[in-house]
C-alpha cells in the first residue's frame, strides 16, 4: 500500500528498483515483457507513495528525475530481447500501469507512431498514441540503426499537493544503439503530437 510508504522507504526502493531494473552488473540478457510490465508498476507505486508526502518541490523533482531513469532502463533491457519488427506489449499491471516496447528498423518508420488502449474495455478513443514528424530522423541526428520505443501511460495518476492531473501520465522514449535518444530541446522542424485522453471522471 502506497499509503504506508514513508519518504524514506520511497527512496529505499527506488534505489533497488534502479538496481535491478538497471542491471549495472549485467546479469540478465533481457527483461521479458512480464517482467518489465512489473517493473513499472512497482516505479509507479513509488511515485504514487511520493505524491501521499509533502515533500518539497525540489525533493519530487530528484524523485520524478529517478521515475524517468527507471524508465529509461526498462526500455533498454526490454528491447534487449527484441528484434527488428517485434514489439512486447505490456498489459495493465497492478491497475497502474500500460505499456509497449517496440524494435523498428529505421527505413521502416513504424517506429515514427503507435497507440496504446488504456485499458481492454475502454472505448476505442480512449488511447495514448504518438505520432513523430517526417522531419524527425534528421532533426535527432538518428542513425541507420534500429529504433526502440517504449510508450507507457499511468492511468489513475496520483495528486501532488494541490495539483491533480486530469489525464494519464504518459511516457514516450526512443533509443538507438542503447542510448537514449533526447527530445527536449531539439530544434524540430515540426512538432511531436501525442494524444492523452482525459480520465473518465473528467470525460463527463
Amino acid at each position: 500500500d502506497a499509503a504506508h510508504l514513508t519518504p524514506v522507504l520511497v527512496d529505499r526502493l527506488l534505489d533497488h528498483v534502479g538496481l535491478l531494473v538497471g542491471d549495472e552488473h549485467a546479469t540478465v540478457a533481457s527483461l521479458s515483457p512480464a517482467c518489465a510490465a512489473s517493473a513499472l508498476a512497482v516505479i509507479a507505486h513509488a511515485l504514487r507513495a511520493t505524491a501521499s508526502h509533502n515533500r518539497t518541490a525540489g525533493a519530487l523533482a530528484a524523485v520524478v528525475t529517478r521515475f524517468e531513469a527507471g524508465m529509461v532502463a526498462t526500455l533498454r533491457e526490454t528491447a534487449a530481447g527484441l528484434i527488428a519488427g517485434q514489439a512486447g506489449e505490456m498489459g495493465q499491471a497492478w491497475n497502474v500501469s500500460v505499456a509497449s516496447v517496440a524494435r523498428h528498423t529505421l527505413a521502416g518508420r513504424a517506429w515514427a507512431s503507435a497507440a496504446l488502449p488504456i485499458d481492454a474495455n475502454a472505448p476505442r478513443d480512449h488511447q495514448v498514441g504518438y505520432v513523430l514528424p517526417t522531419s524527425f530522423a534528421s532533426d535527432a541526428n538518428l542513425t541507420d540503426a534500429d529504433v526502440t520505443v517504449l510508450l507507457a501511460a499511468f492511468p489513475s495518476p496520483p495528486a501532488f499537493g494541490d495539483i491533480t492531473p486530469l489525464a494519464p501520465i504518459v511516457t514516450l522514449l526512443l533509443e538507438q544503439k542503447g542510448a537514449h535518444v533526447p527530445v527536449q530541446g531539439l530544434p524540430l522542424a515540426a512538432r511531436i503530437r501525442v494524444t492523452i485522453p482525459l480520465s473518465p471522471a473528467h470525460r463527463a
